[in-house]
């Protein structure tokens, strides 16, 4: 079955390279976005992901009409080839359109790949409402195996944590997978503490929505895990070797609560009482986290992947990941203070700082950058 291919010309636009008019009446030239893929307005798309579409990827017109919902008109802003299939008695031609325009100008139209990707939810939940969840849902390729929905999108299993909200999909999409899970985590431990009670507040995907909606603003104020861990040297090793010194404090209805427990102090204030790192261990703590600064001539760049490793232990000894609390409706991580800057005096939040309660916390202080501009508490704050 021999085949012959043709390029048929449409609207020549270069897929890298757009011109765009401004109010003066001067064309400039569009941006690029990602890999290859022209600003429309201005500075709008700046924000989008890079396309996971094989640069080189062909669509069918069919295919692209079912999967990215595209009408007879919007074939006419792009390049086609075509494949003719001669057959016994007949000749089948196939129109084949670059995927990865395709999927531009499906993201042009619903203001993005998140309003896409909302719209496509959307209608698998109608699509789901008519037909059943065994009826397979169209939709883009590489849609399914990125976002690791597949099942979801076919209607074959179920995310708990999104269920059918489009909006808890997007959330995740955004999110980084470990702060996801925190966030979820804090949730779901109301639920748990829920079922004594006969009340389970965020049992149903609509109900996280809210504050998950919050949690996603306070998610950018956190700073990138660094992908691999500082290399051993002498400076890091031997802040590794005082986190595994770390103490756990015991749980308030443990016999040994409220009594001194070697590296933790007993904190008394008011009607609050709590453990904390003692002052002597965050002594030789920060003193470590010093030579590390030092040994790299200042470089910010190690402390900002050492502090990590001071976060993680932090959360894992005294227990505090980041929680949500149900009457006042916010999100709070005290562990979050290992990943500030400098702190200042401005609103106490250097004196309420543990670098406060020793002589290396505060030269360690002195050497970090500014992360804010009044050197205040940011990661995590949930104002």
């Amino acid at each position: 079955m021999p085949k012959v291919y043709k390029r048929l010309a449409r609207r020549r636009w270069h897929p890298r390279l757009r011109t765009q008019h401004t109010s003066n009446g001067l064309g400039v030239e569009g941006g690029l976005v990602g890999d290859g893929y022209p600003q429309a307005g201005g500075s709008a798309t700046s924000q989008w992901p890079q396309s996971k579409v094989p640069q080189n990827r062909m669509i069918s017109k069919a295919k692209a009409t079912k999967c990215y919902r595209f009408r007879p008109g919007d074939f006419e802003e792009l390049d086609c080839m075509v494949t003719e299939t001669i057959v016994p008695g007949k000749l089948i031609k196939t129109y084949l359109y670059n995927e990865r325009e395709v999927e531009h100008i499906a993201w042009e139209r619903h203001g993005g790949p998140d309003g896409f990707y909302a719209y496509l939810e959307k209608l698998r939940q109608r699509h789901v409402e008519k037909h059943g969840e065994h009826v397979p849902f169209a939709t883009p390729q590489t849609y399914a195996e990125d976002y690791n929905n597949l099942n979801l999108l076919h209607g074959k299993s179920y995310d708990p944590e999104v269920g059918h909200s489009a909006e808890l999909l997007r959330i995740k999409m955004k999110m980084a997978p470990w702060l996801w899970r925190q966030f979820n985590n804090a949730l779901i431990e109301h639920n748990i503490l829920g079922i004594a009670v006969g009340s389970i507040p965020f049992e149903t995907p609509e109900s996280r929505e809210s504050p998950m909606r919050r949690a996603e603003l306070i998610a950018l104020s956190y700073p990138p895990r660094p992908l691999i861990a500082l290399p051993s040297s002498e400076s890091v090793d031997h802040v590794r070797a005082i986190l595994a010194e770390a103490a756990s404090p015991p749980d308030a209805h443990e016999p040994e609560y409220g009594q001194q427990i070697d590296g933790l102090d007993f904190i008394e204030y008011k009607s609050l009482k709590w453990y904390q790192w003692s002052k002597e261990y965050l002594d030789r703590l920060f003193s470590a986290l010093i030579r590390v600064i030092e040994c790299y001539d200042g470089d910010n760049e190690d402390w900002k992947s050492i502090r990590w490793e001071v976060y993680d232990k932090y959360v894992e000894t005294m227990r505090t990941p980041i929680s949500f609390d149900i009457d006042t409706k916010r999100w709070s991580d005290y562990a979050a203070e290992w990943l500030e800057g400098r702190l200042t005096d401005e609103e106490d939040t250097f004196n309420n700082s543990l670098r406060a309660r020793c002589a290396s916390g505060r030269r360690f202080n002195r050497m970090l950058p500014f992360n804010s501009h009044h050197g205040t508490r940011h990661i995590g704050c949930d104002r």
